[in-house]
């Protein structure tokens, strides 16, 4: 794959073939780059959904009204959260990962409870998408996952998933592999999982990063999603339930692991947040035969919308600083205007102002991280 006609080794492909498929179908603009994280989104919270009503049917007396509060409060949680709502309009990969692990999580409980070869596939297809979304992000949920189901005892399925992941994301880096050899691996492996995960690049590394920057952009949202995180987790142990066990299990893993990298951004959260949208709204279950419970649960997670993602839905540009100072001095300049930026990352600021650019430092070991990506 190449990115600005370079080749590049950073990433798995599956982010360039949608972006380049939405470009070549509606054209290289804002809406094209956009389509297929929201697309990735609305998956997300179908499986959400799907979730949230099988871990409701605690049993066949549970009224009917129950399942369905459950996966509508899954998905109004999730949309209330900035850090799902915002990055699934954005191209990155993931919202594309977020969508194939919430497929996992959903395809591997129904193969651990039922045994189904249907969900054998939907497991394995979605574990391959997820390995071509975002590489080894995938580890978390294919751990919970895999545990799960070998758990209860389901070897054929999880061989049988296995083998579909590997026919859907195998092809690819057999052919990266055959073309660039050793030179793929260095950077795909090397540089962009074991490098990153253990220095940081061009992110904080900051021990409360991830804590202080949930309550920033979340407020009391983010307060109700870790009570629900914890209560979730106690019940299930309490009902023995596996889905809900599955559900909190990759979201803690996956936030430990996380915590546990020195590269952070906050858009890496990206698939906990429908996690925890699950978790809440199945920590609810016991009371959502009250008619007052689901009707406030859905007030306050509509408020939350509101107050939060509302507003990057209204004005939905993420850098909004770059596309001002673009449109001010950059985009009318004369073809000849250098644009140099001066010891700083915003590569929105060529995007918006549809030139090429320069990164100028005055610290070599800048430069040195700038130029050791691929996309910069």
């Amino acid at each position: 794959q190449t990115w600005l006609g370079t080749v590049l080794f950073e990433k798995p492909p599956l982010l360039f073939w949608c972006l380049q498929l939405s470009g070549l179908t509606l054209g290289w603009g804002e809406l094209a780059m956009r389509l297929p994280g929201v697309l990735a989104g609305l998956i997300a919270l179908i499986y959400a959904a799907l979730l949230a009503r099988e871990i409701a049917h605690v049993s066949k007396r549970t009224p009917a009204a129950v399942p369905a509060w459950a996966a509508a409060l899954a998905v109004l949680i999730t949309l209330a959260t900035v850090g799902f709502t915002l990055n699934a309009r954005r191209p990155l990969t993931d919202p594309l990962l977020t969508a194939a692990v919430l497929a996992m999580v959903f395809h591997g409980a129904q193969l651990a409870v039922h045994g189904t070869r249907r969900s054998a596939v939907g497991l394995g297809v979605a574990a391959g998408l997820a390995v071509l979304a975002k590489s080894v992000a995938i580890a978390p949920a294919a751990l919970v996952v895999g545990l799960a189901v070998l758990a209860r005892r389901r070897f054929r399925g999880a061989a049988e998933a296995v083998g579909i992941s590997l026919l859907v994301a195998g092809p690819w880096h057999l052919v990266m592999s055959w073309r660039h050899g050793s030179e793929f691996w260095s950077v795909y492996a090397g540089y962009h999982v074991l490098s990153r995960a253990g220095r940081s690049l061009v992110a904080p590394d900051d021990p409360t990063y991830y804590v202080t920057t949930l309550l920033g952009q979340e407020g009391v949202l983010a307060v109700v999603l870790a009570l629900g995180l914890v209560v979730a987790t106690v019940a299930a142990v309490r009902r023995r339930s596996l889905p809900l066990m599955m559900v909190v299990g990759v979201a803690w893993l996956t936030a430990l692991v996380l915590q546990l990298a020195s590269t952070r951004y906050y858009h890496y959260l990206m698939p906990v947040f429908p996690l925890l949208g699950v978790a809440a709204a199945s920590a609810l279950v016991p009371w959502l035969h009250r008619p007052v419970v689901p009707i406030v649960a859905a007030f306050g997670a509509l408020v939350a919308f509101a107050v939060g993602p509302l507003v990057h839905v209204v004005d939905p540009d993420y850098a909004p600083r770059a596309k001002a100072i673009a449109d001010a001095y950059v985009i009318e300049a004369a073809p000849s205007t250098r644009l140099i930026l001066w010891e700083l990352y915003d590569p929105a600021l060529f995007w918006y102002g549809e030139r090429a650019g320069e990164i100028w430092a005055q610290d070599p070991r800048f430069l040195e991280v700038m130029t050791s990506i691929d996309m910069m």
